[in-house]
């Protein structure tokens, strides 16, 4: 009898092996990691004993093993789309550049606050098949990917919602175009009937939480039932424009997650008060330049660190005040040597963390650790 084959073992992979353990279905597992794969290579010897490919979401698709699966029939999807066909909650989801994250909390939020049970999944960090091995009766709420769109197939959402699309992931996709094409498709997978909500369509504006992420959380939850709309209890995903700390009138931001220059736009746009801003790190490929409008009376001045640094200085200098870090921790204690009472000093990279941090998280945890230990310094 032939056996699904799951690609990668990380949480979505597992997810997947327990779900169709539930449903009585057999699989194989490949991963680089050879000490938990079934197979010791991709090779095509192994098409002839499978039905299927569930694709982790960080394996990238243009293989020639993918390839030669599809050409023999054998279907590709991803674990989101195995969750799917099994789903049967009322399913929102949604997706976008910056922001998806806290629009999927806030709108599972706005439900819960107003009596309908709902629960945030997918991208967002609990996988759907996870949440279907012991389901309950509520609305889930569903952050998607692009990667995870590339593997869907069943239209099953009662509401999509696509936020804000901005270059990234090119070095998955051939150009903007086709990610964004990517990020598009899930409008397909919406039920005939459904809602359908694009960007800055349902602009809202509140005190505390960009307009975007708040009016589509809104008009998604209404669609839903939902009549309450108060930020009160409501908790922002870690390193995501998160308030760490005021000290002598000087509030500090943690937007470590920013890894692109729209996001930084976007958080930018987000804070009223006067903005030091703390930015650079790994140079992702994309020009500096689309931040000199959004900054114009916003930011004060510009510390930048990393190896983007002198990109960032060449294309901002002649607009703002751009000054060079040695670290992270030089830029904060410079940024609040230079500030004024009500300044925010905000860490909004909008590049990778790779030069001098494991990931984005521990770039966040390091500011929030400087932060927090900040001597007091007459301002």
């Amino acid at each position: 009898m032939k056996k699904t084959l799951i690609i990668g073992w990380g949480r979505s992979g597992k997810a997947a092996g327990a779900f169709l353990k539930k449903l009585g279905r057999e699989y194989l597992v490949f991963d680089d990691n050879s000490e938990v794969s079934d197979l010791p290579a991709l090779g095509t010897i192994y098409l002839s004993e499978i039905s299927q490919i569930i694709l982790s979401p960080g394996f990238d698709p243009r293989c020639t093993f993918i390839d030669e699966a599809k050409k023999r029939g054998i279907e590709v999807i991803g674990e989101m789309e195995l969750g799917l066909r099994y789903v049967k909650n009322p399913c929102i989801g949604i997706t976008g550049t910056n922001g998806k994250t806290t629009t999927t909390l806030l709108c599972a939020h706005f439900l819960n606050q107003s009596g309908i049970k709902a629960v945030s999944l997918g991208n967002i960090g609990t996988p759907l098949t996870e949440y279907l091995l012991d389901p309950a009766d509520e609305v889930l709420v569903l952050e998607f990917s692009s990667y995870q769109i590339e593997t869907l197939k069943s239209r099953s959402l009662d509401a999509v919602a696509i936020l804000n699309i901005s270059p990234n992931h090119l070095d998955r996709y051939d150009s903007f175009e086709h990610y964004r094409d990517t990020k598009l498709e899930l409008k397909k997978f919406l039920k005939e009937d459904g809602l359908f909500i694009e960007g800055k369509d349902c602009e809202e504006t509140v005190e505390g939480i960009h307009p975007e992420n708040y009016g589509i959380a809104k008009r998604l939850a209404s669609y839903m039932g939902a009549k309450s709309f108060s930020l009160d209890g409501f908790e922002r995903p870690e390193h995501r424009l998160s308030f760490v700390c005021k000290k002598e009138g000087v509030s500090f931001y943690n937007d470590s997650k920013s890894t692109n220059v729209e996001s930084v736009i976007f958080a930018v746009e987000s804070i009223d008060d006067p903005i030091i801003l703390i930015c650079g790190g790994v140079h992702k490929g994309f020009p500096y330049a689309p931040w000199k409008k959004a900054f114009q009376k916003r930011v004060k001045r510009v510390y930048a660190i990393g190896n983007s640094a002198k990109k960032i200085a060449k294309e901002l200098e002649s607009d703002f005040d751009i000054i060079f870090a040695d670290s992270l921790e030089d830029a904060v204690k410079k940024a609040y040597l230079s500030a004024e009472k009500n300044d925010t000093i905000l860490l909004s990279p909008g590049c990778s963390s790779f030069d001098h941090f494991k990931n984005y998280e521990h770039r966040g945890e390091e500011f929030i650790r400087i932060a927090n230990n900040l001597g007091s310094l007459k301002l």
